[in-house]
């Protein structure tokens, strides 16, 4: 297998080659940031104590506002140190994530994510949320199939002040194919419930003939023979192996306007690369997001979603 079909190999050249010489240059740096943080949390538990000290000897006079003086210092902590956090993680991800997308074709990350998310809920993979929040964001071809792999958060909150409610929807990957397969309807494949309660208005729980896949998933669709003809053993095998490169807890996927939508929950941070309390030179970091990225690119290779096959 030649370099231009291997992205492990083209990988490996490009980290050991291309990014590696530059390391030392961005592992000071991150010693640097790493000191600063130190530096906040002594200059922290300094305050905290100076705090509680004049609280001792004030609290009659001050009264509620000595819980409220622990929680500004503590905000104004965790702030200072998530801004350095992030500020090093952004510039780096900045200079090293472009090389070694190379290894993916013409697979971009951009700082600021472009997804449109209203196709997620359009495809019923997630409903109902109205609070977003996007991290890392890829996007390209591969084998001249159009891909999006969006890292993001749906919630759902309700109410305000005191009743205010914040629900998790969501968290994890989103990845949208533009796939050659002809179908009409909607398909949506979910982690198995109980009740088998139904997804849409129009989408109905649809039984397959796979017992083991009955026991860990619900399907629900518009077109239950179109469904079965999406939904085979081989492809259900793939997304379990998706599921695994991720360390997903769930995944779930749509099949909708010509488009296949996964999703990969997961609390982890992904892509996880250029954190600033692990050293640049550590290679796991970089071959687990390789590894990442690579499971869902041969989801297109080994179904040739780029070309074009009519369903019966």
């Amino acid at each position: 297998m030649n370099n231009k079909k291997n992205p492990r190999k083209i990988f490996h050249k490009k980290l050991y080659e291309d990014i590696y010489p530059r390391l030392k240059e961005f592992e000071n740096l991150r010693l640097r940031e790493l000191k600063r943080c130190k530096n906040i949390d002594r200059n922290g538990i300094v305050c905290i104590l100076f705090w509680f000290i004049i609280s001792f000897f004030t609290l009659p006079l001050i009264g509620d506002f000595v819980f409220f003086g622990f929680f500004i210092i503590a905000i104004i902590w965790l702030i200072k140190k998530a801004m350095i956090s992030m500020g090093f993680t952004k510039n780096i991800k900045s200079k090293i994530m472009p090389v070694l997308c190379e290894a993916f074709g013409n697979l971009q990350w951009l700082s600021t994510s472009r997804f449109d998310d209203s196709i997620v809920e359009c495809s019923n993979l997630v409903k109902n949320f109205n609070r977003i929040h996007h991290d890392d964001y890829f996007c390209g071809t591969y084998f001249d199939v159009p891909i999006e792999i969006a890292e993001v958060t749906y919630r759902r909150v309700t109410g305000s002040g005191k009743n205010r409610r914040s629900r998790t929807l969501f968290k994890g990957v989103i990845v949208k194919l533009d796939i050659n397969k002809n179908f009409s309807g909607n398909t949506v494949i979910l982690p198995d419930t109980l009740l088998h309660c139904q997804r849409g208005g129009y989408l109905k729980h649809t039984e397959l003939e796979d017992v083991e896949f009955e026991k860990k998933f619900d399907v629900y669709s518009s077109d239950p023979t179109e469904a079965r003809y999406l939904i085979t053993p081989t492809f259900m095998e793939r997304l379990k192996q998706v599921q695994t490169a991720f360390n997903a807890k769930a995944v779930s996927c749509a099949f909708y306007e010509n488009k296949l939508i996964l999703g990969l929950h997961t609390n982890k941070n992904l892509f996880d690369i250029a954190t600033i309390n692990k050293s640049l030179f550590d290679e796991a970091q970089y071959f687990t997001m390789f590894n990442e990225i690579y499971s869902i690119l041969k989801l297109i290779k080994h179904f040739k979603l780029d070309t074009k096959i009519k369903a019966e």
